[in-house]
């Protein structure tokens, strides 16, 4: 593999992988918890529009 490659593990995108970072950190803060009913599609909503906007950074 090509130094600075990606090589989806477990069959994930980019864009997945960094969605799912992104919720990790996100999720692990205390001061979300319970501040919504609609917490976790909240949450997946916008990790979502983080990764993109990283995915568009690194494009450039």
């Amino acid at each position: 593999m090509a130094e600075g490659s990606f090589e989806p593990g477990m069959g994930l995108t980019k864009r997945e992988v960094f969605a799912m970072a992104a919720m990790q950190g996100m999720s692990s803060n205390p001061e979300f918890y319970g501040q919504s009913v609609d917490f976790a599609k909240n949450i997946a909503v916008d990790c979502v529009k983080f990764a993109d906007a990283l995915l568009a950074e690194l494009s450039k």
